[in-house]
This record gives C-alpha cells, structure tokens and sequence, in this order.
C-alpha cells in the first residue's frame, strides 16, 4: 500500500492557503536550466491534477460518520449533526465532532453554504497481538499479510485497551500518507472472569455487586452470582456487565 509521498502531501499544503517549501515553488527562479524547468512543471502539474480530484463536501451534507479535515488541519469524525435555522437569517449546521488524532470531542459551527474538504482515509481490520508496556505501544498484525504494526497507545484509548486480547479484530482509520488515526473496537467484548470473590450463601439474588478482575486485567463490577472462570459479555464503551455467556 506505498504511495507517492511527494505530490499528494504538497497538493494538500497548496490547498490549505500554505506556502510550499522554499525553492519547490511552482513559479521557477531565473537562470535555472531548461531540464529543471521541465521538471518543476511537471510537478506543479501533478499538483494540479491531484487537487482537482479533492472532493468538497458541502456542510449540510455532513452526517454522522462522516470524516472531514477543518481548516485547523485536524481530521474529525461527525458525531451528530444539527441544523438550526435563524428566523430569517442564515442557517447555522452545529456538528460534535471527534479529533481522530488526540481524541477530543468538541462542537464546531459552520454557516450555511461552506464547504469542508472531505478526508481520504481507509479503513481495515487489524488483529490485536498484545501491548507492548515498554513501548507504550499496542502490536498489531494484518490478518492477509501477518505484517506486524505499532500503535500508539493515545490513538487506540486507554478505554479500548482495558477489553483487548489476543486474537480481537479492530478496526483501523488511516490517512492518506498511511498514518493510523484511530482504531475502533467491538461494542461487546466477550472476557473471561480471572478473579473474584466468592459469592456469600443468600447474596446470589437481588442488585448486590462485587468487583471481578477480567483475563486482560480490567476491573469491573458484576452480580454477585458471577464465578471465577465464567465467560461474560462486556459493554466496552460503558465498561459494564451486560450478561454471562458460560
């Protein structure tokens, strides 16, 4: 999956309003050679080319799950969209949103009629193999090509990691220049039970709770019927026990 590095990444520099490098200018200094010239207009061709293939998106067409990159240079994922309409003035299109490099949840406004470039990502599925504590780094492999890759530990969240095992599919975000941006794991995360206490004779009914600790070190709470070696269905979003599977 190797690409070209040079033209996609300084179309993007030229999209955003950003200078390009000095002496990677389209417009060539006096005295260069005829051979240079024709090289720096191939380029700047290229270049061209590239940035008329990026699709603008239109603000009112942006919906949940929608990943686009904001004039910070930040790609973020749509989380929920909302239109509010002014009296008779302007629209307003209101979107929470996710940074898909550091996390973060905020709220961006646009006006109605601007435009925001769509992001080209792609996604795959990765195979988690464990996490690498030194590193603060989790390996993971391609399922086709077993090639093996490391993440960092921010980009898949201390939350995920706490439900992760051997052998768990996610699924990975990465950009253009195949940078991973975020990895998403299955709502329901099947664990099983390494350690909790015994339940005392009459506590196996009602809404008592005791702490267990799961296969991958996670601690959380369950019903006072739970075992050690039982295998039971985690909310990985909530943290929470939703029922006992074995």
């Amino acid at each position: 999956m190797r690409r070209a590095h040079l033209p996609r990444k300084r179309a993007k520099r030229v999209l955003r309003g950003l200078p390009l490098p000095i002496g990677r200018q389209a417009c060539l200094p006096a005295g260069r050679s005829s051979a240079t010239s024709a090289s720096f207009l191939k380029e700047f061709y290229l270049v061209q080319s590239l940035l008329s293939k990026t699709r603008m998106l239109n603000v009112t067409d942006l919906r949940a799950n929608t990943i686009f990159i904001h004039s910070d240079g930040e790609l973020y994922r749509v989380l929920k969209y909302e239109h509010i309409k002014m009296g008779r003035g302007s629209a307003t299109i209101k979107v929470k949103v996710k940074a898909l490099r550091s996390g973060a949840i905020k709220d961006i406004s646009f006006v109605s009629g601007a435009k925001v470039e769509e992001a080209d990502v792609t996604k795959k599925q990765y195979e988690f193999v464990y996490f690498d504590k030194r590193k603060s780094k989790a390996i993971l492999s391609d399922p086709e090509t077993k090639q093996r890759t490391e993440v960092e530990a921010e980009v898949i969240g201390e939350g995920n990691l706490k439900f992760l095992k051997t052998g768990v599919l996610l699924t990975v975000l990465a950009s253009e220049d195949e940078e991973i941006l975020s990895c998403e794991i299955s709502i329901m995360a099947e664990l099983k039970v390494a350690e909790t206490a015994g339940s005392e004779k009459g506590d196996t009914a009602g809404s008592a709770k005791k702490p267990a600790t799961l296969e991958t070190g996670a601690v959380i709470t369950v019903p006072m019927f739970i075992k050690t070696g039982d295998v039971i269905r985690v909310n990985t979003e909530s943290g929470e026990y939703v029922e006992r599977v074995t």
